[in-house]
């Protein structure tokens, strides 16, 4: 695989510091060109994914609200006819490449320390017939559209301009390496940045403050934990629509019943057993599902005047967010391992033979099935598409089924 790196002609560089000779709108940091191969499979962490097209321009549904959910968007900008993004949306900075037999990618830093303030460079990715183009930019000029709350409201646009000059000089560091597959390239990084030892000061003190918080989005009325809102002042929610989530209930009901046994805390004991009441409510799941067979429990609960009813929102998934069947399945299945209920043992069964019966013949399992309505949030087809997180979550629940009950 040749690999070739070059630096733009308005910064001079030695080992990572960067030192500008020359201030123009657009400050070329790097540039690094791989010949184009058999590519597989690219992305940089939480920021692009592609099997196809190497560029940063692609269309994705964003249906009302989540196209102006932000308060904070630096926009995207174009050079030499090709799409640049902020580094601001990169969660793991690293670009992945993966070809047939080999996994290239390149480590960066999305933030540079300059003049006492903190910059964002700038990416893109472009091809030609012979390479793959990944490029890092300054720009002194950006637009920023900033609004005070993330769901509501237009954000108003202003432009920010970067005070630099001729010889300032920061640190930008770009490390090339490679792998058999990305996975491994993944584990590597994440393995590098943990800590060798984690020393939490007051344990007991810090637990016993989180126990307290959760009082704040307790419903005791319902037995249920409210999704929203989590601030010291009343704001914008989805008001009764988006009333919990059943996934992270399930979470709940594991962890709490677990701290229980292991405590005898009366309060562990009372909210465990209002959660575990969530899962036998027959409003809360839904049986003879439209595709799949057994049972699937809803994602999202409403407030109504009878009370907490069930539904499915982004449709039936089965994990993440707002979670799913593989997910709830497995911490129910760790809640059995510290009690007797025969009553959620038996519905946790029938989700079991769900997840059995919507694996897809590859092994993996889709994002989602449309189980009830016939209009979705998404114009995708989301069974068409494949989802690792939910995938793992169903091979754990799996997993964790086969030890209780030996059914193979």
């Amino acid at each position: 695989m040749i690999i070739e790196e070059l630096f733009g002609e308005e910064v001079l560089v030695k080992n990572d510091v960067y030192t500008l000779a020359k201030v123009t709108s657009v400050i070329k940091l790097r540039e690094i060109r791989i010949k184009s191969a058999s590519l597989k499979y690219a992305f940089i962490g939480g920021m692009w994914y592609s099997k196809e097209k190497f560029s940063l321009e692609q269309k994705i549904s964003l249906p009302y609200p989540f196209s102006t959910y932000y308060t904070v968007k630096i926009l995207d900008k174009r050079y030499n006819g090709v799409l640049c993004r902020s580094l601001l949306y990169v969660k793991m900075p690293v670009v992945v490449l993966q070809y047939e037999d080999e996994c290239v990618t390149i480590e960066f830093d999305p933030v540079i320390q300059l003049n006492g303030q903190e910059v964002l460079p700038f990416i893109s990715l472009c091809e030609d017939d012979e390479r793959y183009i990944i490029t890092f930019y300054l720009f002194k000029e950006f637009d920023v559209k900033e609004k005070e709350n993330a769901w509501l409201g237009v954000g108003k646009k202003r432009r920010v301009s970067l005070k630099i000059e001729v010889g300032d000089s920061f640190r930008f560091s770009v490390k090339i390496k490679r792998y058999k597959n990305w996975m491994d390239a993944v584990r590597s990084y994440v393995e590098k940045m943990l800590p060798e030892e984690i020393k939490v000061d007051c344990a007991d003190k810090v637990f016993e403050q989180g126990k307290q918080a959760l009082w704040r989005s307790y419903d005791h009325l319902t037995g249920s934990f409210l999704q929203l809102p989590w601030r010291d002042s009343p704001g914008f929610t989805f008001v009764n629509s988006s009333y919990s989530l059943l996934t992270y209930e399930a979470v709940r009901l594991h962890y709490f019943t677990k701290w229980c046994s292991e405590t005898k805390d009366e309060v562990f004991h009372e909210w465990s057993q209002r959660l575990r009441n969530l899962f036998i409510n027959p409003k809360l799941y839904k049986k003879d599902p439209r595709v799949g067979e057994g049972l699937v429990w809803y994602n999202m609960t409403n407030l109504t005047r009878k009370g907490l009813e069930g539904y499915f929102y982004m449709d039936c998934g089965y994990g993440g967010y707002p979670g799913g069947q593989g997910s709830i399945a497995f911490h129910l299945l760790q809640y059995l391992n510290y009690t007797e209920d025969k009553e959620v043992e038996r519905l946790v069964k029938q989700s079991l033979e769900y997840i059995l019966s919507t694996q897809k013949e590859n092994g993996s399992w889709p994002m989602a099935f449309r189980q009830e309505g016939f209009i979705g949030m998404r114009p995708e087809r989301l069974d068409r598409y494949e989802t690792f997180g939910g995938t793992s979550e169903c091979v754990r629940a799996l997993i964790a089924g086969y030890k209780r009950f030996k059914d193979k």
